[in-house]
């Protein structure tokens, strides 16, 4: 019996055959390729999770104090050393409650002189020079007191004399007052500022056999003038306002407290925020089936558009589990432990991937 030959199988058909059975398989095969791709490569593992540390650092008072002016404003770039505000060390009225005080007490002490001073002309002309410089020392901080309550003052009606919609809070006439009150004052200020030095000339100028009355003088009277002499000097070192520097770079996130307000030893007056990150905190999540050493390189990605990849280093690894930040833990259902541990890791953060404090980064080893 003669064999036939085959009958060929047309073209048509065969791809169909091939289009059945084998294109699903490599169409499966691709999509897992390409799933694995992406994952290893866009997707960071779910064992490291990371934040680009944050460098805040708060500008406070260190006792009881008045703001009397604040130079900054919310997201004004600082440099480290300028100056960001002005306290005052205690309430001007306060200072010149003890400035009158201070005075009542050297008038005490001139009428205790009497009966001396008027046995003693030589003794009287020296106290009473004396008297007079401490008289018109009280006199200046009595004015420097009353000057920094002026400036506040003045500060807050030219604030409040701009309109907000269209409607000023002080009239004109009240600022105008405002402001020549506080010209009086600082010339005052320089006036009496000019006596104090005048008469403190005077008493330089006192020959050392003149000196020589300050051993005549009782030893309570002089006493009692070497407590005034503090307690004026106590004064006038809280009449200098305290400047308060920015300890780092970077820009103001939160003004605390405004011109005018009370603040106590500790109260926050602003936050600084520093523009650039140094560290990146990362936890390892349990189980931890990676230990990293002093050293190691690391491949960031950032979330950012273009998920750019650098390698950083580890800088020290932690001894013990930490609760990990509640922004770097994915979503979880109702019920779920509130607290997550992890080993903490700190990295270098490489400058090519311009991060931000505060941004989150996909962590792995490099493969």
């Amino acid at each position: 019996m003669e064999t036939l030959p085959p009958i060929p199988t047309p073209p048509g058909a065969a791809f169909r055959e091939f289009r059945v059975r084998a294109v699903p398989f490599m169409a499966f095969a691709a999509v897992l390729a390409a799933t694995m791709v992406l994952w290893r490569g866009y997707v960071g593992p779910s064992s490291w999770v990371g934040e680009v540390q944050m460098t805040r650092s708060i500008v406070s008072a260190a006792q009881p104090a008045r703001v009397t002016k604040v130079r900054v404003g919310m997201l004004d770039r600082v440099t480290a050393g300028q100056p960001v505000a002005d306290l005052i060390a205690a309430d001007p009225r306060y200072l010149e409650a003890q400035a009158a005080l201070s005075r009542a007490r050297l008038e005490m002490v001139v009428a205790s002189l009497g009966p001396k001073i008027r046995r003693e002309n030589n003794l009287i002309n020296y106290t009473s020079l004396r008297m007079n410089w401490l008289r018109h020392r009280v006199d200046l901080a009595e004015a420097r007191a009353r000057l920094a309550f002026a400036e506040a003052e003045a500060d807050r009606a030219l604030r409040l004399s701009k309109a907000t919609n269209g409607v000023p809070f002080v009239s004109q006439a009240e600022l105008q007052m405002a402001q020549r009150n506080l010209d009086a004052l600082r010339a005052e200020i320089g006036e009496r500022q000019l006596l104090v030095e005048d008469v403190q000339k005077q008493i330089e100028k006192i020959g050392p056999d003149d000196r020589k009355l300050d051993d005549d003088l009782p030893a309570s009277i002089e006493a009692a003038l070497a407590v005034e002499q503090r307690a004026l000097e106590a004064v006038e070192s809280q009449l200098n306002p305290t400047v308060l520097l920015s300890p780092i770079d970077g820009f103001v996130s939160i003004v605390h407290r405004q011109s005018g307000e009370a603040v106590q030893p500790g109260e926050p007056i602003l936050t600084i925020s520093a523009t650039r990150a140094e560290k990146i905190v990362a936890f390892i999540r349990q189980p931890l089936q990676q230990r990293p050493q002093v050293g190691m390189a690391v491949e960031i990605r950032s979330r950012s558009e273009g998920r750019a990849v650098a390698r950083g280093e580890v800088l020290n690894v932690g001894g013990q589990l930490e609760p990990i930040l509640p922004e770097l833990l994915p979503l979880r259902p109702t019920g779920s432990p509130l607290v997550e541990y992890g080993l903490p890791v700190l990295l270098t953060v490489p400058p090519e991937l311009g991060l931000l404090p505060g941004e989150i980064v996909d962590l792995s080893l490099p493969r």
